[in-house]
């Protein structure tokens, strides 16, 4: 016999008890369930608290975006119509690089929070068109198709959590917790981090 514990962050273990007999006492397996239970219930508890703390540095920055020197650079080579990107000083302190990226089917804003040069907290916003951009009501006759039409446009986004160079959170356009232990979760900060570094070396390299 066995029995299954499962963690918010979808993580799974098993437990045999086919040999209960070997544990003396109840005390002694309570002790077993808490040496597993505890490391995970620390960890939640530790990323629930980073999270709460890039909330409050996330509302600061917002607050005081205002205030902020900004410098502007183009982005070529990362979509078919390029895009711009906008870096938010705090002084000498970095604290945000907006980017939009422009395409024939979409257009996405990413915005990409720092402190002390670190990566916090990356916001995605996709809008995804019904049709290119281009593709006029008399394009559509010609096809036989359905023109572009802005009120068909849908709207995704995905909200990026890291600390120390990893992703830690991943809440998705759902507001569901993408499970860490998934080739997503872990394609998803390999690419961010690699686009985060080159957005932001345009404006280091230039300063």
């Amino acid at each position: 016999m066995s029995i299954f514990i499962h963690f918010s962050e979808k993580k799974l273990f098993q437990i045999d008890l086919t040999n209960i007999s070997v544990i003396k006492s109840k005390r002694t397996f309570v002790a077993v369930i808490f040496s597993i239970l505890y490391p995970a219930t620390v960890f939640s508890q530790s990323v629930d608290s980073i999270i709460s703390n890039t909330r409050i540095k996330y509302s600061d920055t917002r607050k005081n975006i205002s205030s902020y020197d900004t410098l502007f650079r183009e982005v070529w080579d990362e979509s078919t119509e390029g895009g711009e990107a906008t870096a938010f000083y705090d002084g000498s302190n970095l604290r945000l690089i907006e980017v939009w990226l422009l395409g024939e089917n979409f257009k996405e804003r990413s915005e990409y929070y720092f402190d002390k040069g670190e990566l916090l907290f990356v916001f995605e916003t996709a809008f995804k068109y019904n049709r290119p951009f281009y593709f006029d009501s008399s394009m559509a006759v010609e096809y036989n198709d359905t023109a572009y039409d802005p009120a068909k446009t849908s709207i995704e986004e995905n909200r990026y959590y890291f600390h120390n160079g990893k992703l830690i959170r991943w809440i998705n356009n759902n507001q569901e917790a993408v499970d860490p232990g998934t080739e997503n979760f872990s394609e998803a900060e390999k690419d961010i981090l690699l686009f985060s570094g080159h957005i932001k070396n345009l404006f280091t390299k230039q300063n």
